[in-house]
């Protein structure tokens, strides 16, 4: 599996229930320095989408213009947009 096709499952992983109520797997998909950068651009820490992702209710989205670029030696940029499902 390519680095694109890896990224993009692990992005796919964070968008299922099991894995939004689990604090645990959470802390581990994301790295220790993660920021999430909105389309607003605000930003929140890894902290801070934990928390999120744990309280929020359950909304079913899907991942639309799904883009990588490596920026270095493993360290890449994934940028999509994010759009809830009806």
């Amino acid at each position: 599996m390519g680095i694109r096709l890896e990224i993009l499952a692990l992005e796919q992983l964070l968008l299922e229930p099991e894995t939004r109520k689990n604090d645990g797997l959470l802390k581990q998909l994301l790295s220790d320095d993660f920021v999430e950068f909105g389309a607003v651009g605000k930003s929140w820490t890894k902290a801070e989408v934990i928390a999120a992702l744990t309280s929020q209710i359950f909304v079913k989205r899907t991942i639309v213009d799904f883009s990588l670029r490596v920026l270095a030696d493993g360290v890449v940029l994934a940028t999509y947009l994010c759009r809830h499902q009806k």
